[in-house]
């Protein structure tokens, strides 16, 4: 006679099939976090050194501000030049800070499915804790080997 699904399996199983369903997302999430750096990174080339070379300890920078004398009244022609630079770099300086937020989002929607995959893990091994000892206890009350039972169930030990 072969014996039901017994429902710690159901659930051992559902929990597996969640944890592959998160390490989906985990993979798909870290995907376009990885697309949204190189897209910074080619949109601003000179940012991404920046921060490459302040993040490493090693590298120390100065820098030399030269001032410059601006005329009160510039040419309508350069005057125009200075408006479209500064606009250019405001423009650039708020796209950078939208795509700082939009990867700190990804690395906290990343976060919340690592902790996530961490608890299901955590769940399925105590599942699979609580059955292996209720079949220890059977084999022990049987006179039999746990292999034998896990045989006879079948079960196997990577189960």
């Amino acid at each position: 006679p072969k014996s039901k699904p017994r429902p710690e399996s159901k659930s051992i199983s559902t929990l597996e099939s969640e944890i592959a369903a998160t390490e989906a997302k985990l993979a798909a999430t870290l995907s376009r976090l990885s697309e949204a750096r190189a897209r910074n990174d080619e949109a601003h080339p000179a940012c991404s050194l920046a921060l490459a070379s302040s993040s490493s300890p090693t590298t120390t920078t100065t820098s030399t501000r030269r001032t410059t004398a601006v005329p009160t009244a510039p040419s309508t022609g350069k005057g125009q030049a200075i408006d479209g630079a500064s606009l250019s770099l405001a423009h650039d300086r708020q796209q950078q800070q939208q795509q700082q937020q939009q990867e700190q989002e990804l690395l906290s929607h990343a976060q919340g499915i690592f902790e996530g995959h961490i608890a299901l893990l955590k769940r399925y091994n105590s599942t699979k804790d609580i059955a292996m000892g209720m079949l220890s206890l059977i084999a022990d009350r049987q006179g039999k080997r746990l292999a034998e039972i896990l045989l006879e169930r079948g079960v196997g030990r990577g189960d």
